[in-house]
């Protein structure tokens, strides 16, 4: 119990500490930095879709003149 209500304590006090000390600045950058990875990230996703959707056409036409 008594570990419990430290952790709470010490919660609350680096909460208040954070505030304090412009913990929205940081919040603000680490959303910016996880918009612009997102954004990457989509992009990799698109370019690795079209990838495959060209490999299954090559695998097709591939499939068709062995036939």
């Amino acid at each position: 119990m008594k570990r419990f209500l430290l952790g709470i304590i010490i919660g609350i006090i680096s909460f208040i500490i954070f505030i304090l000390y412009g913990g929205g600045e940081y919040i603000k950058k680490l959303g910016r930095f996880t918009e612009e990875a997102g954004e990457t990230l989509e992009s990799y996703s698109e370019q690795a879709k079209e990838s495959v959707d060209r490999l299954k056409e090559k695998i097709d036409r591939t499939k068709d003149i062995l036939e």
